[in-house]
């Protein structure tokens, strides 16, 4: 693990979720993390850029190309939906499970937002709440 992934690793720990937005490292938190956390993120943003996912629209091209692939993998209603994937790809730590590209997390966030949107739209097609089948009992 780099330096800057355990920096990653230490906010998240903290609560704190690091995004960016161009050149700019965005912290989200419940409360406002402590200032030597801040000034360590500050410090070592040139090695975060890199590793931090962009934060990206549900319009925005790199999630509806992904949503587009993905929606021809939910099967016909009432199937469950099975693992949402943007390409065939194996399995690779500090990779996107879903389109193979370079990240700190288990999907990069374009591949979480289409999964979302492409969802949440099965969803509303279906009136069905998150996770549940009509009809099913909590927990079930």
């Amino acid at each position: 693990m780099t330096p800057a992934q355990r920096l990653i690793a230490e906010a998240r720990a903290a609560g704190v979720s690091i995004a960016r937005d161009g050149d700019r490292l965005i912290l989200r938190a419940p409360a406002p993390p402590d200032e030597d956390l801040r000034r360590r993120i500050r410090e070592a943003k040139a090695e975060l850029l890199p590793i931090i996912p962009l934060l990206v629209a549900p319009d925005a091209p790199e999630v509806a190309w992904r949503a587009a692939v993905m929606r021809e993998q939910i099967p016909p209603y009432p199937r469950p939906a099975p693992l949402l994937v943007a390409r065939e790809v194996p399995y690779q730590p500090g990779h996107c499970l879903s389109c193979g590209d370079p990240i700190p997390a288990i999907r990069c966030v374009p591949c979480r937002e289409a999964v979302a949107l492409v969802l949440a739209e099965w969803r509303a097609r279906h009136g069905t709440a998150a996770g549940r089948q009509p009809g099913s009992a909590e927990g079930s």
